[in-house]
């Protein structure tokens, strides 16, 4: 019973969380009462990629210009309401209940991001058969972002709202319960200051994580069998669902994917963490990330008018205009200051160091950064949007925990670690002879990286030295 409970909270949490979140959402009008407006048709039809029937919904057809809205898990097109409503009187709109959620049919069948594309591929070829504007809330930004690196031709411009997958199961698993967990101390009043960010927290978590080991057969070759999806997963299309997403590689789309696009995110997001959309607006050649301050996971909803808002400009905005929000790190810039933490908490780091010295040290916070080299012992680490280049070892980590994101690492070796926890999302390595060198007793997780040019998405328990 214990381990099938560290299956369902960490393989499958996006069910779980969106369960949750559905609690507290913004409510949403039936499908039949929200879409109900002058000129929108709905048709159920045959499709041909799940070999069952969706219902599609399509308004002014005559218009020269064509959007697509995708939803997410558990939801319908009904979602896009507020959308559709301010979009109908100058573009053809198109939206769908995919299938194994709202009316349309539902079955024991492989619904993954993959799928769900070839399956969006299939109505915009019939229904408009010209490039598009393309849009996508949490499982359905997922789907929004394979389809434009499947099919690049069919995508004018790209809206990736509050985006579901992308992040290692683990690590996204493990941001989640985290955050959830600085929720749950102010609903019951119960905290102690920075206990979330202590070793034991991450200690517990990542034996979660290594408990996972007694599985007979990986969940993603589970999911390719019908019978193996009726036996786990019930043949239930939320399941199988929540699961696809979360274990799908994106390592080597993110990078490839050029076209423009506009990442939204809820600040107050508990079901996808926004360290996905800084991912995403770093490692994607023409992206830019704005964020909704009084939104939570479904910020269409949520923030409708401002959401709206920021999607028209995309749409209409130039390709110079647009230019000039896109991310790039800055010029590196040689230091020689030295930062250093002993015995602090929450202490911050920004511009440039030729070192950073941290011993003792709990949640140093280093954010748009170019540094030479990090010495830690027994300090927790989170970087961000930050460049290291060193001749020998960019991060040395003895009894410490690290979170890197949106990073680069230039170094001989880009960490080497004893007795320590590593999650690493986003970063690019170019490396001479390892991207970790591990002394023992460390585990690390690595989402949507590369090293030299290559895709690395794994989970490595170093239980004995090893390399990466």
């Amino acid at each position: 019973m214990y381990k099938k409970f560290i299956f369902l909270l960490f393989v499958m949490p996006p069910l779980f969380l969106n369960n949750v979140q559905a609690e507290f959402a913004t409510p949403v009008q039936s499908p039949a009462m929200a879409l109900q407006m002058p000129g929108l048709s709905m048709s159920c039809e045959a499709e041909p990629v799940f070999n069952g029937r969706a219902c599609i919904y399509e308004v002014n057809k005559e218009a020269k210009e064509s959007i697509v809205l995708v939803h997410g898990l558990n939801a319908e097109a009904a979602r896009w309401a507020a959308q559709i409503k301010v979009l109908k009187d100058r573009y053809h709109v198109i939206s769908f209940d995919l299938p194994g959620f709202g009316q349309s049919s539902r079955g024991n069948e492989l619904y993954s991001p993959t799928n769900y594309a070839r399956f969006v591929r299939y109505v915009t070829q019939k229904y408009i058969g010209k490039p598009f504007y393309l849009v996508g809330h949490s499982m359905g930004g997922t789907i929004a972002l394979r389809y434009s690196a499947m099919y690049p031709a069919d995508v004018k411009r790209l809206v990736l709202a509050d985006v579901g997958g992308v992040l290692h199961q683990y690590s996204y698993a493990k941001s989640i319960a985290l955050k959830w967990f600085k929720v749950l101390q102010r609903v019951t009043n119960w905290a102690i200051p920075g206990f979330e960010d202590m070793p034991i927290m991450h200690e517990l978590a990542n034996t979660f994580f290594q408990n996972l080991d007694w599985l007979p057969i990986d969940v993603r070759d589970a999911l390719q069998i019908p019978e193996l999806r009726r036996i786990i997963l019930n043949g239930n299309s939320i399941p199988i669902a929540s699961v696809a997403v979360s274990t799908e590689d994106f390592s080597g789309t993110i990078r490839n994917n050029k076209t423009p696009t506009l990442i939204i995110w809820g600040a107050y997001d508990l079901v996808t963490p926004i360290r996905t959309g800084k991912i995403l607006q770093v490692r994607m050649p023409k992206a830019y990330l704005k964020v909704l301050a009084r939104s939570a996971h479904s910020s269409m909803t949520d923030q409708p008018e401002a959401f709206n808002k920021l999607m028209l400009a995309h749409i209409e905005q130039m390709d110079t205009e647009l230019s000039h929000q896109h991310w790039q790190f800055p010029l590196f810039e040689k230091s020689q200051r030295i930062g250093k933490c002993s015995n602090e908490f929450e202490k911050t780091f920004t511009g440039n160091y030729l070192r950073i010295e941290l011993e003792n040290c709990r949640k140093a916070i280093i954010k748009n950064a170019n540094i030479g080299s990090i010495m830690a012992k027994n300090a927790s680490i989170e970087i961000e949007t930050s460049q290291i280049i060193s001749k020998d070892i960019a991060i040395t980590l003895f009894d410490s925990s690290l979170n890197i994101t949106s990073s680069n690492i230039t170094a001989n070796i880009g960490i080497q670690t004893v007795r320590s926890y590593i999650d690493v999302a986003g970063i690019d390595f170019k490396i001479k002879t390892a991207a970790v060198n591990n002394f023992g007793q460390s585990s690390a997780v690595f989402s949507v990286c590369t090293v030299n040019g290559k895709p690395l998405h794994r989970y490595k328990d170093f239980t004995l030295e090893g390399r990466i």
